[in-house]
């Protein structure tokens, strides 16, 4: 009922997202993702030259988003781009970081080759780091490059770097090498937190501007913006950007860990309805009540496409560790394995399943459904 109601009220979403390659095509979708894990990506400077961003603007061109994407729409170096009404309050902001796990230098050792090392967030923890292949990050030239190569370990003492080429400055910035693989759909690599997340949205905005005249109908202004720290914090993001601080609430974009006894990767998106005692995250009643009901009406459309997680162990959430006290109206993204760090696994066609969830759940709490937003109480 509620899908049938969103496709009546949104005339051509349906058709926008079967037509959108991530939605459609799982060789796009693998192209693209590798091609951000293979990207520099480090906390703090997802934006300079040669960063990240230049494959999320390649990646917004190839959907029709080039005239949208801004290096700075967030305030301090946070990227992002905009749907419908070109100015003024955000109705719903969509958050999604661009960082992968990033160490600085502590102290250096041995002729600057090898180097102690501190996280810049503190999101997760980080002792399980394994033997991985790491790189060293600096600007040379204006443009963010590899300084040096090599291997990050873990022991008693924490994280340390071994460059096996190039030598260690004070200022690099360490983060685990990319080096995605595929087997069929099953990916794996360093850095799908959180480049799974950030594509998902990417696919689920450029599906929303093929019909972004509803928007325009309705006066809303959606934002999608790309944090550099995976601890941001929803309420330093408002206050460093007013406009940011939207009217209805935020949704976050991560992927999603996986449980023993719970979701795994393959089988679709994962909507998280509450969080850890310690994160605070509560998805207002009536927004859960709309999740459920939608969820069950696309599996119904889509057998495995979304599974609903109604709470979630302590640490088990991957960003922004306590900075749930704003209005989230959802924590969503693709279930990973995260063996250790350098070594996470997923599944290709949850990327599809996000794009269709997000597409859907953006349109309804945007209210561009009048039956949906009275049923639900949605508010504005």
């Amino acid at each position: 009922m509620v899908l049938e109601q969103l496709w009546r009220a949104v005339p051509g979403l349906e058709s926008a997202i079967r037509q959108q390659p991530l939605a459609a095509d799982r060789e796009a979708s693998w192209v693209m993702l590798r091609s951000l894990l293979q990207a520099f990506a480090p906390s703090t400077g997802t934006t300079l030259p040669n960063s990240i961003l230049d494959q999320v603007s390649d990646i917004a061109a190839a959907f029709g988003l080039a005239d949208r994407l801004e290096a700075d729409l967030g305030g301090v170096g946070n990227a992002g781009l905009w749907l419908g009404v070109a100015g003024g309050q955000a109705d719903v902001l969509v958050v999604a970081h661009l960082d992968r796990q990033t160490f600085r230098v502590d102290r250096l050792e041995d002729d600057d080759r090898s180097a102690r090392l501190m996280p810049v967030c503190i999101a997760k923890p980080y002792a399980v780091v394994a033997s991985v292949p790491g790189r060293a990050l600096r600007m040379q030239d204006g443009r963010l490059e590899v300084g040096a190569r090599g291997r990050l370990h873990a022991d008693a003492q924490g994280v340390f770097f071994q460059a096996e080429e190039g030598l260690l400055l004070p200022s690099d910035l360490i983060t685990v090498d990319g080096n995605p693989r595929r087997q069929g759909d099953r990916v794996s690599g360093g850095g799908l937190d959180n480049a799974a997340g950030v594509l998902s949205a990417l696919g689920a905005a450029a599906a929303l501007r093929r019909v972004e005249e509803t928007l325009l109908e309705y006066d809303r202004r959606c934002l999608f913006v790309f944090p550099d720290r995976q601890d941001y914090s929803l309420t330093t993001l408002m206050a460093a950007c007013p406009a940011l601080r939207p009217a209805l609430g935020a949704i976050i974009v991560d992927v999603v860990e996986a449980e023993d006894a719970g979701e795994q990767p393959g089988t679709g998106a994962v909507c998280v309805l509450a969080g850890s005692r310690a994160d605070g995250l509560v998805v207002p009643l009536n927004y859960q009540q709309l999740a459920q009901t939608l969820a069950v009406a696309l599996n119904d459309a889509r057998p495995a496409s979304v599974q609903l997680r109604r709470a979630c162990p302590e640490e088990w959430l991957g960003t922004a560790s306590g900075a749930w006290r704003e209005r989230v109206l959802g924590y969503i993204g693709p279930a990973i394995n995260r063996a250790r760090p350098g070594n996470e696994t997923m599944h290709l066609p949850d990327i599809q399943a996000v794009v269709w969830w997000l597409a859907c759940y953006i349109a309804a709490v945007l209210n561009l459904a009048p039956e949906v937003t009275g049923q639900y109480a949605l508010g504005r």
